[in-house]
């Protein structure tokens, strides 16, 4: 039996960090016929795993260590548990992140920067750094704190460039700890600390990517194809 295709799901849990609030109001408005709940794992939302068949949607960027995890704990409740995937499943969805974007950038030099990982899946990054330097005519690049591409690749497309301003963009879903402090904050090794030292001066894009309309669409849209029962 394909549970997947066969159950039929009583509500949502969205599994990320930081503030979920609107895109769950933006999923139950959706999804008026189902329950609406945010948490950081499922050891956090027992109330809503104890009743119906819920279905758990990461808001994640990636299928990176954090999603494994997440995979494995779901293995716990076989057959009571829906998971779905995160924002970037596949060539597609990393071809219109790529476009929405680019679409913020408003023809104006933008570094974005993410968290990175280790995981297979970390080719996503590079494939989003060639969409986005395609779709902005070279304005953009993609750097990682952990893995490639790497703070070298964003030097050298810098001083290829001669670029000497720029907005620094987090490529996180919110501004936690590592937007905050590893990327945005200037203090010494932080991001925007680099680019002072290269002489290069720097807007701050207070945003996660969950703050943008259109990727929160994208979630919603991700909902659509995974939640939703057939017919």
């Amino acid at each position: 039996m394909n549970f997947h295709k066969m159950s039929i799901y009583t509500g949502i849990i969205l599994i990320g960090f930081g503030d979920l609030s609107v895109l769950a109001a933006e999923t139950a408005a959706c999804f008026p016929g189902a329950a609406v709940v945010t948490a950081r794992s499922l050891s956090e939302a027992p109330e809503a795993l104890g009743a119906g068949t819920p279905f758990v949607q990461p808001v994640y960027l990636l299928p990176g260590v954090k999603y494994e995890a997440l995979r494995q704990e779901t293995k716990r409740h076989v057959g009571r548990i829906g998971l779905g995937k995160p924002l970037l499943r596949n060539e597609s969805a990393v071809g219109r992140l790529g476009g929405v974007l680019a679409e913020t950038c408003e023809n104006r030099r933008t570094l974005f920067v993410g968290h990175g990982t280790g995981a297979r899946c970390a080719w996503m990054y590079t494939a989003l750094q060639a969409v986005l330097h395609q779709r902005s005519g070279g304005r953009t690049c993609v750097s990682v704190l952990d893995g490639a591409p790497g703070w070298a690749a964003a030097r050298r497309w810098i001083i290829d460039h001669k670029i000497d301003a720029l907005r620094l963009a987090p490529l996180t879903m919110g501004l936690g700890r590592h937007a905050g402090a590893d990327i945005l904050s200037g203090a010494p090794g932080s991001v925007r600390a680099r680019l002072a030292a290269l002489g290069v001066g720097v807007e701050a894009v207070a945003k996660g990517l969950l703050d943008y309309p259109a990727v929160r669409e994208m979630f919603i849209d991700v909902l659509k194809t995974q939640f939703a029962p057939p017919g």
